[in-house]
């Protein structure tokens, strides 16, 4: 997982950066789990599959690890690898399979994804992504 997270002054920030968009997005949900779990052990019984279409790829991105939030505060269910993700740029969408289990021994501190900093930009030779979770 190649994600950094960086100072901030209230929130929790970082960035990823990944030679594939599709890896970025992984990468920044794994970021995003880091900080949901806790590293708790979490087991993957159960399989959930997540599509999103949107007008973006930050806004993508957004409703992507918004899906991760809300799993969670709906339904206590807490990801723990995420399979087959697909990403269409050009229509932007979304598809993905994830594994997981219900747990309530997880504490969500994070309060929601934010559009402060959200970034997905093709650099020279890797994508990157910068994104701040309010908490």
């Amino acid at each position: 997982m190649n994600y950094t997270f960086l100072d901030h002054t209230a929130d929790i920030k970082f960035i990823v950066q990944s030679k594939t968009l599709n890896k970025a997005f992984k990468d920044s949900a794994y970021a995003l789990l880091k900080i949901i779990r806790e590293d708790k052990k979490i087991n993957s019984n159960k399989v959930k599959k997540i599509r999103i279409k949107s007008n973006n790829l930050e806004n993508l991105l957004y409703n992507f690890l918004e899906e991760f939030l809300f799993l969670l505060d709906s339904q206590n269910f807490v990801v723990n690898t995420i399979h087959s993700l697909k990403i269409d740029k050009k229509n932007f969408k979304l598809e993905c399979i994830i594994k997981g289990e219900k747990s309530n021994i997880i504490n969500n501190k994070i309060k929601a994804i934010t559009y402060n900093d959200l970034e997905v930009k093709k650099q020279k030779n890797f994508w990157q992504i910068t994104c701040v979770l309010d908490v």
